[in-house]
């Protein structure tokens, strides 16, 4: 399946609740690249640790999860009756340019919300 490989290092973000989901990925590009420099001569000699991603996810007690990028369409999608918490989370988890960002549904018609 998809990106069920082996875990070679865990990378954690502090995530600013301001911050948005191209804020979060060009947050995590930085610390990415660090990482692969730090782990570049290894890489090459293939003399990696490995590490079960099942004993990862075990240790941390999380459940990773797959979306397709369609499958977001329907979430991204708004209702009225969602908390303001859970409104400004999903205008952040989808607002990431040129992406479409998270809407509301007036009479057929997209009305988009950005955190800038």
């Amino acid at each position: 399946g998809v990106d069920k490989g082996d875990i070679i290092d865990v990378l954690w973000l502090e995530i600013d609740p301001e911050m948005n989901a191209r804020d979060l990925y060009f947050a995590a590009v930085g610390k990415i690249e660090d990482m692969f420099d730090h782990w570049l001569q290894r890489i090459i000699s293939y003399d990696l640790p490995r590490i079960p991603q099942n004993e990862i996810c075990e240790k941390l007690r999380i459940q990773p999860q797959y979306h397709a990028r369609n499958s977001l369409n329907d979430i991204r999608k708004l209702n009225r009756a969602m908390s303001d918490e859970t409104l400004l989370r999903y205008v952040r988890a989808f607002d990431f340019p040129p992406f479409e960002p998270a809407y509301f549904d007036l009479g057929g018609m997209k009305v988009y919300l950005r955190t800038r």
